[in-house]
């Protein structure tokens, strides 16, 4: 057996590797948080040919995304859906999603197209590694890619942020081809890598300073007036591609909404304060003034780009909206901020990457500064390294703290320097210590299976003390709920009270359950009693409660406008909501009773704990 075909063998293997691990653990996850959403929108690109769902992302993966449920008759509500004409996805979906994603085949068919996206992406990682520094490199980059529990937790849900990992990688792989063989073939390959980028994730034109940077590293390569004349031509054509492609994207039309209804509009984030918009036009002028005043270049440019109609109406609100909604803080070792932390990208990358990867990482880098690796391709190397700087300075920048998961393009080409390792490691204990690295990573990988989404390396304490760190879609996005059906079913004399973060109603799985806190939480809300109670992490920790922070009880007003409202016959909405907050509290005292998953804790609450959680 050749050399090549052992090498195509074993990618062959690792690829099928990944996907048994991937598909092996979607079956289990319940719809995550942002799924129905992404679904919900796609599905409405295909039936309604309107936009006004794409305030947060670009049609073209949520598109892909949703095809399978065209390709299934999945039913459309139609105009008259609770959110639909005030653009509010969340609640569409609180009622859409709960019947529709509930349906494993359903769902199961979605993830399987974002699985595409992961493999894909670990081809792309090992393409990095291969073009820069060589074959052996590229076997190894895609055993890391493969084995990554990153790749694994996001690359099996029907999200985007595998493709924004994917199409960043390939932007770098088809402009390097471009230097290298400037041939018409090359400029198209970039141009659809670029244009696909666009429509897939606002947040795109990260990956241009490295454009820029293997731009002028070849001309530098290369000096003349007829390089710099070909790289302007081609700059202009690309930009062209990338404009045409926004634009064939939503239907050659400018209006995000299809229909002349008055009350039909995107919508967005509501500071507080601010007056809801009952018309497009007042969410444009919501959208278009900067939180905390000030002047915005971001927002002036898209400003002038609405006034000139030089994108559609939708990529414009979406720019606007994004820039907008950066400023949601979030939850980092035991401390809730509304504005984030600097650290808070840096620490989550070091806990939820592996040790094993974070080490090959580092020796890596360590062995490029020392150019002790041969580098095969230098200017794609200097692309993919001003991009991982450029992109990690802006997500250090961003106070939307809500998830390792908008780290996920770092990944193939910090995976692809791991892997440099291996063009370095000539003497057999160097390649039994990359071995070995490898083989701690696939016993961590299988370990944790199937919670990748809940992943923290053993530095931080392993996946089930992951909260201590990082929560929302780091530990709890939603994903346990087919688990805690399968628990209330084999426990049918236990009633259970779910406080549970998701986007989807708990009661349309098949089991009886008071939902507390979450979709379907009725108004108002009943009296707490004994019994078992089941909190999500994110509940447990208070991070979008005050009321179920310790913080919230220290103050003396509050203190007494508790006593207040237990006293007050005609204020039992008011107090049941401070009681809630209360009990978690008390709760988040002490360990749990059980746990379902990564996400659901158990309590049972005698009435004696009950009462000593509510008293004054």
């Amino acid at each position: 057996m050749t050399g090549l075909r052992r090498r195509r063998l074993l990618a062959a293997g690792l690829l099928v590797a990944g996907a048994i691990l991937a598909f092996g653990s979607l079956r289990g996850d319940s719809l995550t948080f942002d799924e129905p959403y992404h679904l919900a929108a796609g599905l409405s690109y295909w039936r309604t040919d309107d936009y006004r769902f794409a305030q947060a992302t670009p049609p073209l993966v949520q598109r892909v995304l949703a095809l399978p449920l065209v390709l299934a008759g999945a039913e459309w509500p139609g105009p008259d859906a609770p959110g639909w004409r005030e653009g509010d996805v969340w609640e569409f979906v609180r009622e859409w999603a709960s019947e529709e994603g509930s349906r494993r085949r359903t769902l199961h068919a979605s993830r399987l197209v974002a699985v595409v996206f992961y493999l894909a992406t670990c081809l792309a990682t090992a393409a990095l590694a291969r073009r820069c520094f060589g074959e052996k490199a590229g076997g190894w980059a895609l055993a890391l890619a493969v084995l990554s529990p990153t790749l694994l937790a996001h690359g099996r849900l029907a999200t985007i942020d595998t493709a924004m990992a994917l199409g960043s990688a390939l932007v770098l792989l088809a402009l390097a081809r471009l230097i290298r063989r400037p041939t018409l073939l090359s400029l198209a390959a970039v141009a659809a890598a670029l244009a696909a980028l666009a429509v897939t994730k606002f947040t795109w034109p990260l990956v241009l300073p490295a454009v820029f940077a293997m731009g002028v590293a070849a001309f530098w390569q290369d000096r003349g007036w007829r390089t710099a004349a070909r790289a302007g031509a081609a700059g202009g054509a690309l930009a062209m591609v990338v404009v045409l492609a926004i634009w064939s994207q939503y239907g050659w039309r400018y209006q995000a909404v299809a229909d002349d209804h008055p009350e039909s509009r995107m919508r967005t984030a509501l500071s507080p304060g601010d007056q809801a918009p009952t018309s497009m036009e007042e969410t444009w002028a919501l959208v278009l003034s900067p939180r905390g005043g000030g002047a915005d270049a971001v927002r002036s440019a898209v400003g002038v780009a609405r006034r000139h109609r030089l994108l559609p109406e939708a990529y414009l609100f979406g720019i606007a909206h994004t820039r907008r909604a950066t400023g949601r803080g979030g939850y980092l070792r035991g401390e809730i901020s509304p504005v984030g932390w600097r650290s808070y990208f840096p620490i989550a990358f070091l806990v939820k990457t592996p040790l094993p990867s974070l080490l090959l990482i580092g020796a890596g880098g360590l062995l490029l500064l020392a150019r002790r690796v041969p580098v095969r391709d230098p200017v794609l190397l200097l692309g993919a390294g001003v991009f991982v700087l450029s992109y990690s300075a802006a997500a250090i920048g961003s106070a939307m703290n809500i998830g390792h998961r908008h780290l996920l393009p770092l990944y193939p080409p910090l995976l692809a320097m791991a892997a440099a390792t291996a063009a370095a490691t000539s003497s057999r204990t160097s390649r039994l210590l990359l071995g070995g690295a490898v083989a701690w990573l696939a016993v961590t990988t299988l370990s944790v299976h199937p919670h990748y989404l809940s992943y923290f390396n053993e530095a931080a304490g392993g996946w089930t003390r992951g909260h201590r760190w990082l929560a929302d879609s780091n530990v709890d996005w939603g994903q346990d709920l087919w688990r805690l059906a399968a628990h209330a079913r084999e426990h049918e004399e236990e009633p259970l009270r779910l406080m549970y973060f998701g986007s989807v109603r708990p009661d349309r799985y098949g089991f009886e359950v008071q939902v507390l806190a979450g979709p379907g939480t009725p108004e108002p809300l009943p009296p707490l009693e004994p019994g078992t109670y089941v909190l999500s992490v994110t509940h447990l920790l208070g991070i979008y409660d005050p009321r179920a922070t310790d913080s919230f009880w220290a103050r003396p007003s509050t203190r007494r406008g508790y006593h207040e409202a237990r006293s007050d016959p005609e204020a039992v909405a008011a107090r049941r909501i401070l009681e809630r907050g209360r009990l978690v509290c008390a709760l988040r005292r002490r360990p749990p009773d059980d746990r379902i998953g990564a996400s659901h804790w158990v309590y049972r609450v005698t009435a004696a704990e009950l009462d000593a959680a509510l008293a004054p």
